[in-house]
C-alpha cells in the first residue's frame, strides 16, 4: 500500500457529505485509481430517519470510533488472498 493512501487514511474524516466524497472519488480517478473498497451506511440501514439527531450521532461515533481495525481487516484479507 502507498504513502499516499496510508495518508489519505489518517487525514480524512470517516463521514463525509456525499458532494465530498463525489469530489474525492473524481480526484482518485484523475490520478488513474480504477478500482476502490468503499463501504457506507445511511440511516435506513439503521432504522432511522435522516434528520438532525442523525447527523449528530454519526459526527460522534466519526470522532468516537477506531476504523483502524476495519482497515486492518481488510488488509490481512487481501494479503491471503495472495
Amino acid at each position: 500500500m502507498g504513502d499516499s493512501h496510508q495518508n489519505w487514511i489518517e487525514t480524512k474524516p470517516n463521514q463525509m457529505k456525499i458532494k465530498q466524497a463525489i469530489k474525492e472519488l473524481q480526484g482518485l480517478e484523475k490520478q488513474g485509481v480504477k478500482n476502490i473498497i468503499l463501504a457506507f451506511w445511511e440511516a435506513k440501514d439503521f432504522d432511522r430517519d435522516e434528520d438532525k439527531s442523525w447527523a449528530e450521532d454519526v459526527e460522534i461515533l466519526d470522532d468516537s470510533f477506531d476504523w483502524s481495525s476495519t482497515h486492518d481487516d481488510l488488509n490481512n484479507f487481501m494479503e491471503s488472498l495472495k
